[in-house]
């Protein structure tokens, strides 16, 4: 079952951890620093279902980490790109990809509600989106992420 732990974050009215080590909070989200606090703690939000009308905050026992001190794509990796006629583009169309993240897979933990939020916060220039064009202007793939300072934090990503 989940357990009560002692209180961790300012926006927690209580933690609870399950078997496998996730934590999960109640929070009190008013606005966007809400969020970042929520962030800078660990959590994100999920739902259940993609027509689920709730929304729960989750701190997950393993999460992927990458730091990047300098990033370079080698030089094969950028022939081939400039071969196959593909775009790579910021913010083109963030809606898009967080829409089709949510819709493209059978089962998801984006639901109505986490994609407006989303979307607000796009447009308030807090979420980012990264798009794969093919030649024809075709939208191909694409990921979502909030940024809070020089974080990043990637939310989902799809291809199609």
């Amino acid at each position: 079952g989940v357990q009560p732990l002692d209180h961790d974050a300012d926006i927690a009215t209580r933690i609870l951890v399950d078997a496998q080590g996730n934590e999960y909070i109640n929070p009190r989200i008013e606005g966007f620093a809400d969020i970042q606090n929520a962030y800078m703690n660990g959590f994100f939000p999920m739902a259940d279902a993609r027509d689920d009308a709730g929304v729960f905050w989750i701190r997950p026992k393993i999460r992927g980490l990458f730091t990047f001190k300098a990033f370079h794509i080698p030089r094969s990796t950028r022939k081939m790109l400039m071969r196959t006629g593909w775009r790579i583009t910021l913010n083109r169309d963030m809606p898009r990809v967080i829409n089709l993240c949510a819709s493209t897979r059978k089962e998801t933990w984006i639901n109505h509600d986490i994609e407006a939020l989303y979307v607000h916060l796009y447009q308030a220039g807090h979420v980012h989106s990264v798009e794969v064009w093919d030649k024809d202007d075709a939208l191909m793939g694409g990921l979502y992420g909030l940024s809070i300072g020089a974080a990043f934090f990637a939310e989902s990503m799809v291809s199609l």
